[in-house]
């Protein structure tokens, strides 16, 4: 009999008292297995509550009983109970206690994560203020496993393959882990072999898709997608690694994982980390595919500063990231797989989470145990596996690397592990020589004490490798959160403004023909603009949904000042997320009004928004504006546009992995009407792909694959998918907002995929897929392909942004670039300075000798493809310039190009190279002679051809052929795209000026005074001649220096400063700006390839162009960063 069922032991008390004394036992962290045998015997009612309101679930929750929680939750009881007086629900007391184990079973019953107490504070909040970081990284990082459910089983149990349920508890219970270290994952792996290996792919889908739409959602989670993207990165690793293993050994998998593992942990006595597993978490952050992401910018910085080989490690580094440095410096983490529920001890300064992790890392373990012990006889015996005045961090060691860079064992004594070794030597891994973090601990306690209550933003430059701290208010990631929204283009696109008004005067004029109240429902409310027209066009009241708590507040203040207080209803969540009470106080509404979407339509989560609106907000019969959408694609032939895709493949043979690669997952958004009609090809004419009934909850489905026919009008070669979508604002038909292009009505997205040849009057089978958030589409060649989401294979398109494939493009391209390489460097040692540059490969053909310093290891797996696949036997590759054996090179070459760049001027690190490089070589191996030239050739490529014969009266000479560089400012009057600067005012007759108070404090809280722009995109007008604001000697060290320049412009309108540079070799002119000398009024052409700097005019001397002149001063700081200042004379 178990202890459920031993009712007969339990005295007989009345329900009141037995709760009071069930209360008391828990209270005190009484045996569960007691307090389960009364509320077994004494049927008390499970939801009881004391006179505070907290529940037995509360209580057991902050007492620690799991036993006792599980039971509560699997006989119903609520986890999202809000009876206590504080509004506390059981999910915060368990967070606040440190109960792990709790958290996440309350979130397995369905916890809500952003439910809030009466001081507004989530679970997660409460915990991170008593520093319970562990709960904090638990309830941030939960999947629920009803989305994993529904990406395995999308048609339920009519799906073509159902999988098991421990399928989707293995695939759960790895997604909602917060562990991200690899050999954790690599365990977890070889622990559920037998349940994941035959559906591995589905295993990998599963993950990719949990992890896209972290970001591609309106409330995005950088951590959440970072996390899964290092789990993801390693799962597909492992996968690859053991089938590759299984094919050439016969050996068991769980062997060639542990073998995988002992490799990655192997390190030496000399060094203070593990190289390997540096290595592989340095390259798994580096392969992220989403690189706008501020989180991901921040941890590269932090591991740009430290030098390989130095502590912090990039895992303590990556968990600061992920948790705080406050839990990382508190914790202790398993030595072998990272756990931080590490208790095993060894040497009392190594912990381990079980035997079986100490017994993997012993071979390493014993080695530094054995050293202290013959250094260090008499003192206190410690291991040094271990650094905690450092960082209380895992230290690793650099191991045994060749110079080449592949990893080699030839000591090993185990058998497994010089297989694992040699297989390792394949995959070659290069990382950045880095330079030395220095005291961060410190530096952050410092400020801490000295700033309290204060955020610390950690500033490091991108040249030396110096990290500087300043001091922001505690509100700057709000700031950051308005000034990112992209409230501004939106409020000022009059056309969406107008149409929404006019879709909502239709659907409430209807109603009110009956004689009905209108109740409206506006979801993601914003400002409340789309309130406040319901408002205007009858509705007699509004429940606005807005989930950004400060722009709520802010939206609040509008709608007081416009005079609508107490009509319109704002709740500051979102629609998603709301609790049942909240819920029930909400006036069901007969119209839902939203603007949810984004460049792809559904990104946002625009499907689940409606389907749940339907469900629980509003009445049967409601009507939506938008009503419906439709999704429409063209085929098309463009050079221009795959450009942006493909690799060349003029000099060189594609590698055949590239050919068959089919990009990014993520959507490509451009401005198709800014590109000449003539340079895309349509093959037919526009159809839709699918189309959304918002009024129907129950027609919305979130994943949906459809064949859609079309007849193939040219005969030509299908490359690409013009994507575009519309809106029917009110179901008539003839109230629709289309974002298609101008040549169909004005602007356009577009998607790459795949290549096709058609021929004319040939009909066309393409499958249109689509899950929540995102589409994707495939011609099958036969009936057995997968239509999976894209996502790169070649990693090409991880490494490269897609304006950078076209810029590798332009140089294959370019015949006089060609010619300039044959003419000065045949027969020539050249080394190459490179970072996402194919140069190398062109000086190939030419030269005797070309050595590659390549810091970037994702675009230096582009170049060894290239290599092996053009068998090309003259380039040799490097980790870093001190590898490289200079008596051999006679030409040092350089790109003024980097993969990490936004702005123009951000490429001036090539300068700091240089010097260093040159003091490298003349101090550590001989002084330079005219033999050795450095030729730091600067190219952009529409100005080769132009300049080329200039180019040949440059003379070679010992010093640096690249003289100076200028940089550019002129004025311009954008057509469009000052408006997401632009202030609001008042707006179809509304007063939002409230809005434009915060928005000002945020961008200048957060925004930089120059932003980088593509402006080939976006028209605009010269409205005054271009002035040189800074100039640079490459001839003398890089120092600090001041800019000073005026602009006058010419002409009404100015409404910003666009900057760019130019490279100056002698007579020869290279630019990242203008491709044209336009005059003023006329409009000018600009690189495609590069990203200009835009500086907008305040919304004071844009409206009134009071001034007659702009003084600019640049401060060109040591840092290699600028700092600018803008002065506006009369």
């Amino acid at each position: 009999m178990n202890n459920l069922e031993a009712s007969t032991t339990v005295p007989k008390y009345d329900q009141e008292e037995a709760a009071e004394r069930i209360f008391d036992m828990i209270k005190e962290s009484k045996n569960a297995e007691e307090v389960l045998q009364i509320l077994k015997s004494m049927r008390i009612p499970l939801d009881y509550t004391d006179k505070t309101g907290m529940s037995l679930l509360d209580q057991a929750s902050w007492s620690g009983l799991e036993d006792v929680v599980r039971f509560l939750l699997a006989n119903g009881v609520d986890p999202n109970n809000s009876t206590h007086d504080s509004g506390y629900k059981s999910l915060m007391f368990a967070a606040i206690a440190g109960h792990q184990g709790i958290c996440q079973l309350l979130l397995d019953y369905g916890a809500h994560v952003y439910s809030t107490n009466a001081i507004g504070k989530t679970a997660a909040e409460m915990a991170a203020f008593v520093g319970q970081h562990e709960c904090v990284s638990i309830i941030n990082n939960y999947v629920a496993l009803d989305e994993i459910e529904k990406l395995l089983h999308p048609k339920g149990n009519d799906s073509d393959e159902i999988y098991s349920k421990e399928f989707s508890r293995a695939l759960h219970d790895l997604i909602k882990t917060h562990i991200i270290h690899p050999v954790w994952v690599m365990l977890f792996l070889r622990d559920h072999y037998q349940l994941i290996w035959q559906h591995r792919q589905k295993f990998c889908y599963v993950l990719d898709r949990i992890f896209e739409r972290q970001l591609r959602c309106k409330e995005s989670n950088e951590v959440m997608s970072l996390k899964l993207w290092l789990i993801l990165y390693t799962v597909r690793d492992t996968c690859k690694f053991v089938e590759t293993a299984l094919e050439k050994e016969g050996h068991k998998a769980s062997t060639i994982i542990r073998n995988y593992i002992k490799q990655l942990l192997k390190m030496e006595q000399t060094y203070r980390i593990r190289p390997n597993l540096e290595r592989y978490l340095r390259n798994a952050v580096q392969a992220f595919p989403y690189h706008h992401c501020l989180l991901f910018q921040a941890l590269i910085k932090n591991l740009a500063a430290v030098e390989f080989g130095s502590l912090p490690d990039a895992f303590y580094l990556i968990m600061s990231v992920f948790s705080g440095q406050r839990m990382v410096e508190t914790s202790h983490f398993c030595a072998t797989c990272g756990a931080v529920t590490s208790t095993k001890r060894c040497c009392k300064n190594t912990y381990y989470c079980h035997p079986d992790c100490q017994k993997i890392d012993w071979c390493n373990h014993k080695m530094f145990c054995e050293k202290v012990y013959k250094g260090k006889q008499g003192e206190k015996r410690r291991c040094s596996l271990r650094d905690s005045a450092a960082s209380k961090t895992i230290v690793q060691n650099e191991g045994n690397t060749s110079s080449d860079g592949i990893i080699r064992d030839g000591q090993s004594k185990d058998k497994h592990v010089e297989k694992v070794a040699s297989a390792l030597a394949d995959i070659k891994s290069r990382i950045l020589s880095l330079r030395l973090k220095v005291g961060i601990v410190g530096i952050q306690g410092y400020l801490r004490r000295k700033h309290k209550d204060k955020m610390f933003l950690e500033t490091i430059d991108p040249v030396t490798g110096r990290q500087t701290w300043k001091v922001a208010d505690e509100d700057y990631d709000i700031a950051q959160e308005i000034a990112r929204s992209g409230f501004g283009d939106m409020i000022h696109d009059f056309e969406r403004n107008q149409k929404y008004e006019l879709g909502l005067k239709s659907v409430i004029g209807q109603f009110k023909k009956e004689n009905e109240q209108v109740h409206v429902l506006d979801i993601g409310a914003g400002t409340g603009l789309l309130s406040m027209m319901a408002m205007r066009a009858g509705a007699d009241s509004v429940t606005a949904l807005e989930m950004l708590e400060p722009m709520a507040k802010c939206a609040e203040e509008i709608i007081r000042k416009n005079g609508y207080e107490g009509q319109i209803r704002l709740i500051a969540s979102r629609s998603t997320e709301l609790t049942d009470e909240q819920i029930s106080t909400i006036e069901k509404g007969n119209v839902i009004v939203a603007e949810v979407f984004d460049t792809e339509l559904i990104g946002e989560g625009a499907l689940r928004t409606f389907k749940e609106a339907h469900q629980k907000l509003v009445k049967p019969g409601c009507r939506v504006v938008p009503s419906s959408a439709r999704v429409l694609l063209v085929p098309v032939q463009s050079d221009f546009l795959m450009r942006f895709h493909q690799l060349p493949s003029r000099h060189f043979k594609v590698p055949e992995i590239s050919k068959r690669c089919p990009g990014a997952g993520a959507i490509h958004d451009i401005h198709v009407s800014e590109i000449p009609e003539d340079e895309i090809r349509v093959l037919a004419e526009p159809f839709v792909a699918f189309s959304f009934d918002f009024e129907d909850g129950c027609s919305i489905n979130y994943n949906e694959t459809v064949v859609r026919t079309f007849d193939v009008e040219l005969d030509g070669t299908f490359e690409a998918l013009l994507m575009w979508w519309e809106l029917d604002m009110d179901g008539t038909g003839q109230n629709i907002l289309s974002t298609a292009p101008k040549w169909w009505n004005r602007k356009e997205n577009w998607r790459d995929h795949w290549v096709q040849g058609v021929r004319k009057d040939e009909t066309v089978a393409l499958h249109c897929c689509h899950d929540e958030f995102s589409f994707w589409f495939a011609v099958p060649q036969n009936e057995f392909d997968a239509f999976e989401p894209n996502f790169c294979r070649c990693k090409t398109h991880v490494a490269c942004s897609r304006n950078a494939i076209h810029r590798l493009n332009e140089l294959d391209d370019d015949v006089a670039f060609d010619h300039f390489l044959r003419e000065n460097f045949t027969e020539k040692s050249v080394a190459v300075l490179d970072d996402g540059s194919l140069m190398s490969l062109l000086l190939s053909k030419y030269a005797k000798k070309v050595k590659i310093i390549e810091p970037n290891d994702h675009f230096l797996a582009v170049i060894l493809a290239y290599i092996e696949e053009n068998q090309i036997r003259n380039i040799q590759i490097y980790d870093d310039c001190a590898s490289v054996p200079c008596q051999e090179i006679d030409v040092v070459v350089s790109e003024p190009f980097y993969l990490s760049s936004f702005l123009p001027w951000d490429n001036l690190c090539f300068w700091f190279t240089a010097h260093k490089l040159s003091t490298f070589f003349k101090s550590r191996y001989f002084p330079l002679s005219p033999g050795v030239c450095f030729y730091f050739i600067l190219f952009i490529h529409f100005f080769i051809c132009y300049f080329l014969k200039r180019f040949k009266k440059a003379v070679f000479s010992g010093r640096n052929i690249l003289q100076k560089g200028l940089m550019y400012a002129m004025p311009v009057l954008f057509d469009e795209l000052w408006k997401i600067a632009a202030l609001f005012g008042i707006v179809e007759g509304f007063d939002l000026t409230s809005f434009d108070d915060v928005i000002v404090k945020a961008r200048s809280a957060v925004d930089a005074m120059v932003d980088p722009h593509p402006l080939w995109e976006y028209s605009s007008i010269v409205t005054g001649e271009p002035v040189v604001l800074a100039e640079f000697d490459f001839n003398e060290p890089p120092s600090h220096a001041s800019f000073k320049a005026k602009i006058t412009p010419s002409m009404i309108g100015t409404n910003a400063i666009v900057f760019w540079m130019d490279w100056i070799h002698g007579d020869y002119r290279l630019t990242s700006g203008l491709l044209n000398k336009p005059e003023v009024g006329e409009r000018p052409k600009w690189s495609i390839s590069h990203r200009q700097g835009v500086h907008f005019l305040p919304e004071l001397e844009r409206s009134l162009q009071s001034f007659s002149s702009i003084n600019i001063k640049a401060d060109f700081c040591p840092n290699a960063q600028f700092l600018f200042h803008f002065y506006y004379e009369a």
